[in-house]
């Protein structure tokens, strides 16, 4: 996490493991249907979101123990980032999208469809004002 009280990790057998700084496993679930491929914890430390093999966005609220499944895709996600006021979530996928999501109400609120093949990754500029996204296809949008 940005505050150092977290480190999270995935696995191939659908786990995300939660542990504290001093090493201490403090959480354990099962968010995904297959691999998990991508973490990231949010600005604020309020979030934790996961995408996997199976098309869908999992983002749990650290301090209230529940989550949401985001879905949409419909290929594998292989990227996922915060805005940097921890409301939005972009994620970057093989059906050659990039979603943003609504972090609350996991509302898909926009679909950039500008890829001819796989997304590979996301991320928003510092200010939150602009989204990047780079391609198997050799592009980077803007």
């Amino acid at each position: 996490s940005l505050d150092s009280e977290w480190i999270a990790t995935g696995s191939d057998v659908n786990a995300i493991i939660l542990w504290d700084a001093n090493g201490r496993v403090c959480h354990e679930r099962v968010a995904h249907g297959g691999r998990v491929n991508s973490l990231a914890f949010s600005p604020d430390n309020q979030h934790l979101a996961s995408t996997g093999e199976d098309y869908q966005v999992a983002v749990l609220n650290l301090g209230q123990g529940h989550s949401l499944l985001f879905r949409g895709h419909t290929d594998q996600l292989e990227a996922i980032a915060f805005n940097p006021d921890s409301t939005r979530l972009a994620t970057a996928s093989n059906d050659h999208t990039v979603r943003v999501w609504d972090v609350q109400t996991g509302a898909s609120h926009v679909v950039l469809q500008q890829h001819l093949k796989g997304v590979e990754d996301a991320t928003f500029s510092p200010d939150g004002k602009l989204l990047l996204s780079a391609s198997s296809d050799k592009t980077i949008k803007i």
